[in-house]
């Protein structure tokens, strides 16, 4: 399974069955993938919501695929859920999640610094804060958060980055009690536009008062996205190749 032109990519995402607007990046990532040719076959499955991914692996057969989550972090969901929910078998490949890909700092850098300069604010006078989902489950969400937080002040120089979370402490809805300055950028570190993203975390933000609070769109959205997807594949198919030569 080693070729790309002869292996099908499904690119997994949670989903949701109350917001089918979930769905919607990973739907557009597979789509600007499969424009480029490189596999096969390009294809979207979810965990939560139609097409659910069980059923699209299903459907492929005995043909070689690779599987690429598309979620934060390699946590609860992407390294136990997923795995099992899907019951991996020979001829399919489960790469990690793509927000544990190296390049994910840079794309969450471009994400703020775009929202700065579309604001007209200066990013060393803004505190940014990135916001996780967090379970209480597993601290890999937390931790994987935590150190996008540093790398993306490191990256815009801003003048602060702190991390915050939807389910445990510290919690989206007290970025005051960790912000000071008149501008503060928010950045959700989720891959999908769904119910966090355009509802939850924007009404826990409040009024901001005096202050000015400006979102980005979740992470996983970003166009770039699709170019770290297929990285990942490629890898994985070039990873499977190596082993089986050894």
């Amino acid at each position: 399974m080693a070729n790309p032109e002869d292996t099908i990519l499904l690119i997994v995402g949670h989903g949701a069955a109350d917001a089918p607007r979930a769905a919607d990046a990973v739907t557009s990532h597979a789509q600007a993938i499969a424009s480029r040719e490189i596999f096969a076959d390009v294809r979207s499955g979810f965990l939560r919501q139609e097409p659910f991914a069980k059923t699209v692996l299903g459907q492929i057969g005995g043909r070689s695929v690779v599987v690429v989550p598309h979620f934060a972090a390699d946590g609860y969901i992407a390294g136990e859920v997923l795995p099992g929910e899907l019951g991996i078998g020979d001829g399919t490949a489960l790469t990690k999640a793509i927000g544990s890909h190296p390049d994910i700092p840079a794309a969450a850098a471009d994400l703020v610094l775009t929202e700065a300069r579309n604001a007209g604010i200066d990013p060393g006078g803004t505190d940014i804060v990135v916001v996780g989902h967090g379970t209480r489950r597993n601290d890999r969400s937390e931790t994987s958060t935590a150190r996008l937080a540093e790398l993306v002040l490191a990256e815009t120089g801003a003048a602060s980055c702190t991390a915050a979370f939807l389910e445990i402490d510290p919690l989206i809805e007290d970025w005051r009690a960790f912000t000071s300055r008149p501008h503060v950028v928010v950045l959700p570190n989720l891959f999908a536009a769904g119910f966090h993203g355009a509802e939850d975390i924007p009404a826990r933000l409040g009024a901001p008062g005096e202050r000015q609070l400006h979102l980005c769109p979740p992470l996983g959205t970003a166009p770039v996205m699709a170019d770290l997807i297929v990285d990942r594949a490629l890898s994985c198919l070039a990873q499977t190749e190596e082993t089986q030569h050894a």
